[in-house]
């Protein structure tokens, strides 16, 4: 039998990061190694581990310090309360960090050793035996006459003869699609009503979804129509109060079911369905688009009320440079001026190009789609790829896709139109360059400090827009100890516009070690209401060594 014995999830989560624990840096990379190493029983075990991957969980254990208890303790809840954010169940959020945890060697937890007949749960292992369940005959015959499988007649309702309704340790357990493991007649991870059983709407899962928030495009991921809302049933003082409590629930039921097939496209709070890019409500497809310059069915040239018209009501409106609305959508940002679109930056994998590239796409799938005519720079970590197109009105605009070096994989792309070359700036107006130098000077100083939101602030709306969310901006910088500019030198310069070469030394952890690399930079300032702000940036590695 010892060629039949199973390792946990969590044992081979564990030896994978003994081998390279960079792999947390790697979330695509790290969740096809275990996909490889899983065998195919414990899938189901595997799918909370990827998720929590997609979370940035990985990041969040990596950057922590091996021998911070305190730390690591605080690590831990912050990564159960982001995974409870996105929806996972507490126990289940809690089984998931605890894995996390043994895998990095936080913990010390025995092996456990399955075999491929009884692979187990290693998320589950916890539960007591008595809280087992068996399972009840495949099928019996209702009164009415009906074949059944589960525990309530399908045709009318009625409890198999002899079973309580109230789970126990002779309970049919079963398993729901979307993973979890059940006894009672509702899903407690989804929601989802055992297949086979009717639906009576007194079930206390039933209840408990009630007091959740309802949101009209996840609420049901595994039904077409969705569960119906549970109801307060109070004791009827007569027929006809029973006849009316009846009627009211079937149009409160009717209602629901039609908001959620219709996936509700827009809502009192102006909330966008986004069925067009990002989670999609209904079955409506990206739009097609006409031009490379495209991101999630919009391109740059488009109106607002096209913008609109593809992806409906925005989810906030924000002030942007040079005169600009950004609206926000799910998944991506929109830089509109003068009521036209003139930058896009994506903000998750759902949003794709004209040729169906999106966030994680490899830098492979971007030469086959895009060709190699492009123009390459290098940028805290990525590489970056920009191809050049001509807009509908004769101009120029740039699509950016932001590659990890690491794992040549697509982190953020963006797309903007280029600025035409302003004439009319004064040629006399005094030009202060030195302040432009000490804002560049400042901004690497705050990255040295870890004050990543001031450097954050330092940017302009359309370079934040490039750079993505604060969020994605902070992770990068993680492991960077210390950046230094240093030689700056003047291009080019006008009342407005500062452009400056420079020499930056970056210090980043890398282990146990310090990687320090060299790098030839270039950025470009402008002067927005008396303050200097970095509108773009490039630098070029030009050795690298370890201390």
């Amino acid at each position: 039998m010892e060629e039949n014995k199973v390792r946990s999830v969590r044992d081979i989560f564990r030896q994978i990061l003994d081998e390279d624990r960079n792999l947390l840096n790697s979330r695509d990379e790290l969740s096809k190694k275990l996909e490889q190493e899983v065998p195919a029983a414990l899938t189901r075990d595997m799918k909370p581990i990827q998720t929590a991957l997609q979370q940035n969980i990985g990041e969040l254990f990596l950057a922590t310090p091996s021998d911070d208890a305190e730390k690591q303790a605080a690590v831990c809840q912050q990564a159960e309360e982001l995974l409870q954010q996105d929806g996972m169940l507490q126990n289940r959020a809690a089984d998931v960090v605890s894995t996390f945890a043994y895998a990095m060697g936080w913990n010390d937890e025995p092996e456990v050793v399955r075999t491929e007949e009884d692979p187990g749960d290693p998320l589950q292992d916890e539960v007591p035996k008595e809280a087992e369940v068996q399972l009840v005959p495949a099928s019996w015959t209702c009164a009415c006459g009906t074949e059944n499988t589960g525990r309530f007649c399908t045709s009318c309702g009625a409890p198999q003869a002899g079973i309580e309704d109230t789970p126990d340790p002779g309970q049919t357990g079963w398993t729901c699609t979307c993973g979890q493991q059940n006894t009672g007649r509702f899903c407690i991870s989804c929601g989802s009503v055992q297949p086979g059983v009717a639906d009576t709407g007194q079930s206390s899962a039933m209840t408990t979804l009630a007091m959740q928030p309802i949101d009209p495009v996840n609420a049901y991921p595994n039904s077409s129509i969705g569960l119906q809302p549970p109801m307060y049933q109070a004791p009827p003082k007569d027929n006809k109060a029973k006849i009316l409590l009846v009627a009211a629930i079937v149009a409160l039921s009717a209602v629901l079911v039609f908001f959620v097939v219709r996936g509700i496209g827009s809502s009192a709070t102006g909330d966008s369905s986004y069925s067009s890019v990002g989670k999609t409500a209904g079955d409506k497809k990206t739009p097609t688009v006409d031009s490379d310059l495209s991101l999630g069915g919009v391109s740059i040239g488009y109106s607002v009320d096209k913008l609109h018209e593809v992806l409906g009501n925005e989810k906030e409106q924000r002030k942007g440079d040079y005169g600009t609305t950004v609206y926000v959508y799910t998944g991506i940002k929109v830089a509109v001026k003068d009521g036209l679109i003139v930058g896009l930056t994506s903000d998750g994998t759902d949003v794709k190009t004209k040729r169906d590239l999106h966030e994680g796409s490899s830098l492979d799938d971007v030469f086959s789609a895009y060709g190699k005519d492009y123009q390459l720079s290098e940028y805290d970590g990525k590489d970056l790829y920009e191809y050049t197109f001509t807009t509908k009105d004769g101009g120029q605009g740039i699509l950016r896709f932001a590659v990890v070096k690491s794992s040549n994989v697509v982190n953020y792309i963006s797309v903007r139109a280029l600025q035409k070359e302003n004439t009319t700036r004064p040629a006399q107006a005094p030009v202060d360059v030195q302040g432009a130098q000490n804002r560049l000077l400042s901004y690497h100083q705050a990255i040295s400090n870890h004050n990543l939101k001031a450097a954050y602030n330092m940017l302009t709306s359309s370079m934040q827009n490039q750079m993505g969310t604060y969020g994605s901006y902070a992770d990068g910088y993680r492991m960077t100890l210390t950046s230094t500019a240093g030689n700056l030198r003047v291009l080019s310069s006008d009342a407005t516009h500062v452009q400056l070469s420079y020499d930056l030394r970056a210090r980043d952890r890398a282990g146990n070690r310090v990687l320090v690399q060299n790098f030839s930079g270039s950025a470009e300032l402008v002067l927005i209401n008396g303050t200097w702000y970095i509108d773009s940036m490039a630098a070029n590695k030009q050795g690298e060594h370890f201390e």
